[in-house]
């Protein structure tokens, strides 16, 4: 008995222990990840928000089509005229657990359901945070917004809104389909409702996501090229408008077999290979890969990573979490931290025996090690 309660006792020190250790260790070796198979021997798969910084841009566009979506939210819309700010701040904190609900949704569908939620939530409040100046309430609370009636009193009857850690605590897919049961559209799902209006505002819209700069310099870089991105067909024509207006060169493809065929036309050494992606892109890239290629995905999405796991089949990854695959190809699966860097991903990613972690230095020092990196980049 004395034995439990002592374990007990240790039980969290042995964790940390455990969790520090394991993200040491992968941290040391990340920057040598391909030391033992060469970079030439690897090609890169990076989604498209682990390119483009799309959050700012979800946060916006998501909440114009929900107001568009449910126009019941007309009282929520003229606060929201006042001060806008505190909704943002809320869907960017949640960002790290929205995802799109399939390869036919965007994620800004997700983002758009989240700020239904939020609206919501702050409704029930009667306006009792609005301005207060708390560390937590100042960010995520209606700051700069005239007392109403509704406000001027505490009532009862008013609520306390979920916080920003709650809502991500219990965002799964249970949730998201409670949500979108409750938040319905004539009694029909608003996940197809929210992508054609997002389809129709995205072609006019002003603000568009931009590069992480250091990724652009990578994708731009003379001396490695084996860079594909993948994008989801509901985010084709937002990835489209953001190269066309960073002035980048690139060509589309439905087919993993022409976007790797396209990588090795010296026509094409400075062009971005983008590739329409659904949940078997990364299975045909394995397939259409020739000679003993090493896939390294780098993805924004802990969600996405999860799913294609399973591709390794009964193969752990071992140093350098490299793996092999019943495909006779071997895989790499990493979190790109710029992208998602929220603690609680970046602890998932580290202790799965299947993914890693990959910084903006160790992409860096992967594919760019060697030479000075300004002459990398011209």
């Amino acid at each position: 008995m004395t034995r439990l309660i002592w374990i007990c006792l240790l039980w969290p020190y042995i964790f940390c222990f455990s969790f520090n250790a394991r993200a040491h260790t992968k941290a040391r070796t990340s920057t040598h990840l391909f030391s033992s198979v060469g970079i030439n021997d690897c090609l890169v798969v990076l989604s498209a928000d682990a390119v483009l910084d799309t959050v700012e841009h979800r946060s916006q566009l998501g909440l114009e089509a929900a107001l568009c979506a449910w126009p019941s939210l007309k009282v929520e819309k003229e606060v929201l005229l006042q001060d806008p700010t505190w909704l943002l701040n809320k869907l960017k904190a949640l960002s790290h657990v929205l995802d799109a609900p399939s390869a036919s949704f965007s994620t800004t569908c997700e983002f758009a359901l989240a700020a239904r939620l939020l609206l919501e939530e702050q409704a029930l409040d009667e306006g009792e945070s609005n301005n207060k100046r708390g560390k937590y309430a100042s960010k995520f609370h209606p700051q700069g917004i005239e007392d109403s009636p509704s406000s001027a009193e505490p009532s009862s009857s008013s609520t306390r809104p979920l916080t920003v850690g709650e809502i991500a605590a219990n965002w799964d897919d249970f949730f998201r389909e409670t949500l979108q049961m409750r938040y319905h559209a004539n009694y029909k799902d608003p996940i197809p409702v929210l992508q054609s209006i997002i389809d129709e505002k995205i072609v006019d819209w002003g603000e568009l996501p931009v590069f992480y700069p250091q990724v652009q310099h990578t994708l731009n870089s003379k001396r490695y090229q084996n860079f594909v991105m993948t994008v989801p067909p509901s985010d084709k024509q937002l990835v489209r408008q953001s190269l066309e207006g960073a002035n980048v060169s690139f060509i589309e493809t439905a087919s993993a077999l022409v976007a790797i065929e396209s990588l090795s036309l010296e026509t094409n050494r400075r062009t971005v290979v983008v590739l329409e992606s659904d949940e078997s892109s990364l299975q045909d890239i394995l397939n259409s890969s020739i000679g003993e290629t090493v896939i390294v995905v780098i993805d924004g999405s802990y969600k996405r990573l999860e799913a294609m796991a399973s591709l390794f089949g009964d193969s752990i990854p071992r140093q350098g979490n490299i793996g092999n695959t019943p495909f006779q190809k071997k895989l790499s699966l990493n979190l790109g931290k710029w992208a998602c860097g929220h603690p609680t991903t970046v602890a998932k990613a580290t202790m799965n025996p299947w993914t890693d972690v990959m910084t903006m230095e160790a992409l860096q020092d992967n594919f760019l090690s060697g030479q000075n990196s300004e002459e990398a980049f011209q």
